[in-house]
């Protein structure tokens, strides 16, 4: 404590001492101006603003497609291994066993394939439509034929705003993948009632 007084004390003194000199400095001998060893060229950026979040790697995704003996006899593969698969390429034929069970399967995956792609592109849509508050914490609702889905979005808008988009993000890649097994679907039930027996199917995925 008594240190600190003496230190207080000192620049207090020290403060005091150079007032008093440049005061009573009538013919200006002491320099009242500091000189800039060293400019440094101006230059324009643009701001922002960084928040570190805690990440999560996404690893590598293996997908499977399992064929059924029971829903018909195997004819071949349209692929070879290792070769590189966009969605929509056909990957192997086969002879269905029973026309009409087929056709009712594949429409019943249909309708329900459709039903999901409508309720996420309505979960897209209504949060598109949902504008965040500037400081107080709300909560996106997502009302589609699926239960409300309701996410408590954080109190910072721009975490928030961040927490919205990754939601689209996310959407949109389950929209791209109902699509892509519905677009499927619906080439297998167009070529079964082309040719009555057989069946091509699609990859609803992309990869090696």
């Amino acid at each position: 404590m008594r240190r600190r007084r003496f230190i207080l004390a000192g620049i207090i003194i020290f403060i005091g001492v150079n007032y008093l000199l440049l005061f009573l400095d009538k013919e200006q001998k002491v320099d009242r101006l500091a000189y800039v060893s060293e400019w440094l060229p101006a230059f324009q950026t643009d701001m922002k603003e960084e928040i570190n979040k805690p990440g999560v790697l996404s690893p590598m995704q293996e997908n499977h497609l399992y064929f059924s003996e029971e829903t018909g006899e195997f004819q071949e593969f349209l692929m070879e291994e290792g070769v590189e698969v966009q969605v929509g390429d056909p990957l192997y034929t086969y002879r269905v066993t029973n026309y009409y069970e087929t056709v009712a399967e594949l429409e019943q995956q249909q309708r329900k394939l459709t039903g999901e792609v409508q309720a996420v592109e309505g979960a897209i849509s209504d949060m598109n439509r949902y504008q965040i508050p500037r400081s107080t914490q709300g909560t996106a609702t997502a009302d589609t034929e699926q239960p409300t889905i309701q996410i408590e979005l954080p109190e910072n808008p721009v975490e928030a705003a961040m927490m919205k988009d990754q939601y689209l993000i996310e959407k949109k890649k389950e929209l791209a993948a109902k699509e892509a097994e519905l677009s499927s679907i619906e080439a297998q039930l167009n070529e079964l009632e082309s040719t009555g027996d057989t069946i091509t199917v699609e990859s609803p995925y992309e990869g090696w």
